[in-house]
């Protein structure tokens, strides 16, 4: 940690946390010992319960405080109503003391103790921005545990005096001026007031409202349940621990609670300096929230098998040193993943409301049920923090994915999935609204109601497609006729076919498709009207449905006609008859196909390629891998062997597995691409293989990114996730050095070609990374994620690296992040020549052009 890097609202901030641990730790340590000095130690589990009923009634009105005047102006308010206090306590210890004035003075002090670091942290969030917070966190953290080693010092020197409570309490109130005056005089703190709007009564109004909202946020209760549990068992642990202390130190406790205090601020002080930010950075939030319970557990079991009664004290000492650095440090990051304009306020319920009513609510269950702790409170002590620990690890984990879940929400990179299917369609309530919607609708209306109810499927339609079917409107007319072709009786069929002739070509092309692709057996006799059409294109699509009667009068008939188009010396008259070939099913037409592929017209071999089925395809494949070059007709090829489906990608397979790449790179590619699509989002050793035998670095991205996007991620296992790692670590390399080489490309017009080459290679393997990613967690847009990385500042770097980390884990997540960071100062810039020599061989064509 380099000091002298830090601004002057760091070094501010360490001041004003130096001072007020000073007075939190003094304060903490006079309120305990002037309590045991009057009381017995059955009454501390009914003292730290009142004490916490009023610090959770002031942190409401300070919640109101904060609504009206903001936390700045609500911190000069609260130090100026504890300074009067103070003084006021103070005076009475030294004239009257008693047990009255020892219950006010605990009571005075513990809010003197919680309100001001709560409101403190209030001000440093506001203040610094995520980036800031992680890298100095532990800096702020040490001044506050230098206060408390210096409170230390001084309780245990005013323990000498006669006054000592009277001196440390009277200190304590100095210093909470001086905070108060050096809040009043600096500026730091007003940069955001400025920007407030004159909305301030109204948020006041909704202070409560807004924390019973909270409540039905995901984020807030598990935040809320975090703190819950880790107040509880801490505050079980601190009463145990002032159980043993007065029975062990009954006539020495101001000394001993300075010395403890003292020694674990030291070892704060270590923690803080040298290892949270380490912590933070290496380990993570995940580590920095799960430490606490875990060493709490082992510290458990050890009590239950070696320490007996002496055991509260380690507990004591590492809830001490841990809470207040690595756990607490933790926390706040959590807080970072809450939404700016909420922070403020769910910290104060978190913070300054739960926290103290947890630790009411647990005093009194304790006092409720005190003869249960004293009997065997060695075993009943330990098996109680055991479980509960294991509890907080649970919830510790809850918090640490709802963190991740929040950070990506943040940066608008959650994925919306549209496959999300619900059965509502199926749902009586909507059958009989759409069937009113329908009644009611006008034509336009009627259509876009009509094409939903033909996508569901339901044979249960057909008096409302009747009824369109007698419609003047032509749109209406064509949606009857889809419906009535799958579900309608001979009635329905041969009215369609009366509808059909008495209107337009279009509405007959629709009859007779629409039947062609329904009609089975004797029932294509209905379409024997439309083989006399005025319109070529109708009575070819006829001819041509008809084929498929299998009655040998109608299908001499049809074929005579459908003939008579293919082999038409009119272009547009065979151009009908190629389009129509996709119709007959019954009929092998794969010689008549394999001809029309070698047609010098694109046109025709285009249509010819739309024609080829299944029982087509073994007899065409060889000719359709030889029209792959042909840009113009892959689109075509593409959905062709899309629609034959599994055959197809048995036969590519096949094709593939005889070829070289660097035969023919572009088929290569091609067909790898539809056998990765054609896949059923398994792995595949036989496509892994494939890819592995492209050498062009740029070709193997591509398939490997649409390879990874194939992949279904609903039941990873080991060895995806191996293969995830291989993938993620060459396309780091890949992608981290055109990264470099950006960087060192002359900044002259010569290298500008070049320079939007090497971005172009760089964004390529950032895509193939994206791809990777989802292998890890499919619900996060990481397209979106990468983007805000390589674009934004240095917040939104670090919250998406955040996001990597807990996909990736902390080493692959550094590696990823390096890719958005400025490689300007990586080297020396090189020259074009230099790049000229490196890139000669580079199978990007872009590339060598630049």
């Amino acid at each position: 940690m380099n000091l002298f890097k830090a601004e002057r609202k760091i070094w501010i901030l360490c001041g004003i946390y130096f001072l007020l641990a000073l007075c939190s730790l003094m304060a903490r340590a006079t309120a305990d010992s002037l309590f045991l000095k009057n009381f017995d130690k059955s009454s501390i589990p009914l003292m730290i319960m009142a004490a916490a009923a009023m610090s959770s009634v002031v942190a409401l009105f300070i919640t109101y405080l904060c609504a009206r005047y903001q936390v700045y102006g609500t911190m000069k308010l609260v130090l100026t109503a504890l300074a009067v206090a103070l003084a006021g306590v103070v005076v009475a210890i030294a004239v009257a003391g008693g047990k009255v004035v020892a219950v006010v003075t605990y009571m005075v002090c513990d809010v003197a103790v919680v309100t001001p670091m709560v409101l403190f942290w209030g001000l440093a969030v506001g203040v610094l921005n995520p980036k800031e917070s992680k890298q100095w966190f532990g800096l702020i953290g040490a001044a506050g545990t230098v206060g408390c080693i210096v409170a230390g010092y001084v309780v245990s020197l005013a323990s000498r005096s006669g006054q000592v409570d009277v001196l440390s309490l009277g200190l304590v109130t100095g210093l909470m001026l001086v905070v108060l005056g050096g809040l009043a005089k600096t500026s730091l703190f007003d940069q955001g007031e400025a920007t407030k709007t004159s909305t301030q009564p109204t948020k006041a109004a909704s202070t409560f409202r807004a924390l019973g909202g909270m409540l039905g946020n995901r984020q807030a209760l598990l935040m809320l349940s975090l703190v819950v549990l880790s107040t509880m068992v801490i505050c079980l642990i601190d009463i145990h621990f002032k159980f043993q202390v007065a029975k062990d130190h009954e006539g020495n406790l101001n000394q001993f609670f300075g010395q403890f205090y003292t020694y674990s601020s030291l070892a704060q002080l270590v923690l803080q300096l040298f290892i949270v930010r380490t912590l933070l950075t290496k380990g993570g939030v995940i580590t920095a929230i799960t430490v606490l319970p875990v060493l709490l557990v082992i510290c458990s079991v050890s009590a239950l098998l070696f320490a007996g009664e002496k055991g509260v004290y380690a507990g004591k000492f590492i809830c001490q040193v841990i809470f207040f650095t690595i756990e607490y440090a933790g926390l706040q990051m959590l807080f970072l993943a809450v939404k700016k304009q909420s922070r403020g306020q769910m910290k104060s319920v978190i913070d300054g409301l739960a926290r103290p009513a947890t630790i009411a609510a647990s005093s009194l269950l304790i006092t409720a049920t005190l003869a249960f702790w004293q009997q065997d409170s060695v075993l009943r002590l330990n098996t109680v923090v055991i479980v509960a620990g294991v509890v907080w690890l649970i919830v510790a984990w809850l918090n640490y994915r709802q963190y991740l879940v929040s950070l990506v929400g943040m940066l608008d990179s959650r994925v919306i999935d549209f496959d999300d299917e619900s059965d509502v369609l199926m749902d009586s309530r909507f059958d009989s609204q759409l069937r009113e919607s329908l009644a009611n609708a006008s034509d336009v209306e009627a259509g876009f109601l009509a094409d939903l109810i033909i996508g569901m499927h339901r044979p249960d339609w057909g008096p409302e497609f009747r009824a369109m079917l007698d419609k003047p409107d032509e749109t209406l007319q064509r949606a009857g006729v889809r419906y009535l072709a799958e579900f309608g009786d001979a009635s329905d069929r041969e009215h369609m076919v009366a509808v059909g002739m008495a209107n337009s070509p279009a509405l007959r092309m629709e009859v007779v498709n629409s039947l062609g692709a329904h009609c089975t057996g004797r029932e294509f006799r209905v379409l024997q009207p439309f083989l006399d059409d005025p319109e070529p294109e109708v009575r070819c699509a006829c001819a041509a449905a008809l084929l498929n009667s299998g009655e040998l009068s109608l299908n001499v008939r049809a074929g005579n006609v459908f003939y008579e188009f293919l082999h038409s010396e009119n272009a547009v008259d065979r151009r009908h008859a190629v389009r129509c070939l996709s119709m007959i099913r019954h009929l092998d037409t794969g010689q008549i196909v394999r001809q029309l592929l070698d047609d010098p017209d694109d046109e025709i071999r285009r249509v010819a390629i739309h024609a080829i089925d299944e029982t087509k395809l073994e007899s065409t494949f060889g000719r359709l891998a030889e029209l792959i070059p042909e840009e113009s007709l892959q689109p075509a090829i593409s959905t062709c062997l899309h629609a034959v489906g599994p055959g197809a990608a048995e036969m590519i397979g096949g094709h593939l597995g005889a070829m070289k790449y660097d035969e023919a790179p572009g088929t290569y590619r091609f067909l790898t691409q539809l056998l990765i699509e054609a896949d059923e989002g398994e792995r595949s050793s036989r496509i892994e293989g494939f890819i592995a035998k492209v050498t062009g670095e740029d070709d193997r991205a591509r398939l490997m990114a649409d390879y990874c996007d194939s992949l279904t991620t609903e039941s990873g296992n080991r060895q995806r996730l191996a293969f995830a790692r291989e993938q993620l670590a060459e396309y780091t390399r890949q992608a981290d050095e055109y990264r470099q080489r950006l960087a060192k490309l002359p900044g002259d017009e010569a290298a500008e070609v070049l320079r939007l080459a090497c971005e172009h290679q760089f964004q390529l393997r950032v895509k193939v990374l994206c791809s990777v990613f989802r292998l890890f967690d499919p619900t996060i847009h990481y397209k979106k994620l990468i983007s805000t990385a390589l674009e934004g500042g240095d917040n939104e770097r670090a919250e998406a690296g955040e996001v990597l980390e807990g996909v990736l884990g902390q080493a692959d997540a550094e590696q990823v992040m390096r890719l958005a960071k400025p490689a300007a100062d990586e080297g020396e810039f090189e020259s074009v020549n230099f790049f000229v020599q490196s890139f000669r061989d580079h199978d990007s064509k872009w590339i060598r052009a630049g």
